[in-house]
């Protein structure tokens, strides 16, 4: 199915061309969700959209596509070199995009994927978007600091079934932080920002950049003394230390 996010399929309408690259999920592929592809920009600036982040790597808006929720997120080009560099790659929104279809494939949670968008020049690639429905909650760290002592333990115990599916399919988040897991109204965790997502083939390798997740992960509450250990005393009881 992995495979399919980037062709026709009956989950997925692809249109290939020279000057743009667009793939939608079929039950959200309605006239508008077209418009807002035909100029992302134009609906990123409609004075009803909501600005998430403004950033130099990534904008992410907000916005109603036929009365639904869906967050679109820019990936910009930084500059002339930044531009050159990523011509033959494929883009984040790219990894994105693909990287959502494997993961709900294998079970992780994270926001259904709506669409992707890349601008051409033939092969070469430019400024991209990928587009998610929007999910409500909030993101872990603004909800585990600020939990009472059952919903810290619950919270946790989730964040570490989440962290063994991760370990068991041998994959990485790569910008594990606490803004890249969002909490939704049942304490359900999911991943977001996937564009650094990787399987890793050789076991050494995944050890590596596993414990390289847990140390961002940790790294947002290094002023917590009691919520780091918290965390600690959780991933030592998952077998998940390292």
């Amino acid at each position: 199915r992995t495979a399919t996010a980037q062709r026709s399929c009956g989950a997925v309408a692809v249109t290939p061309g020279w000057r743009r690259f667009v793939a939608v999920t079929r039950p959200a592929d309605t006239p508008a969700l077209r418009a807002v592809l035909a100029d992302p920009d134009a609906a990123l600036a409609a004075p009803d959209s909501q600005w998430l982040k403004r950033g130099n790597s990534a904008s992410v808006v907000r916005l109603s596509v036929d009365g639904r929720p869906v967050v679109v997120k820019r990936y910009n080009l930084k500059s002339l070199a930044h531009r050159l560099r990523r011509f033959w790659r494929p883009s984040r929104a790219w990894h994105s995009w693909r990287n959502a279809h494997r993961l709900r494939l294998w079970g992780v949670p994270t926001p259904p994927p709506v669409a992707l968008l890349e601008c051409r020049f033939g092969p070469l690639r430019g400024r991209a978007y990928y587009l998610s429905e929007a999910v409500a909650g909030e993101t872990l760290g603004t909800v585990l600091p600020a939990a009472d002592a059952a919903r810290r333990a619950r919270l946790l115990a989730r964040l570490c079934a989440l962290l063994a599916i991760l370990e068991r399919l041998r994959l990485t988040h790569g910008d594990l932080k606490a803004t890249n897991l969002l909490v939704d109204p049942e304490d359900q965790l999911m991943l977001l920002d996937l564009d650094a997502l990787r399987r890793h083939r050789r076991r050494a390798a995944f050890e590596r950049a596993f414990a390289r997740d847990l140390a961002r992960l940790r790294a947002n509450w290094n002023d917590d003394a009691d919520l780091l250990a918290a965390l600690d005393r959780a991933l030592a009881d998952a077998g998940l230390a390292r």
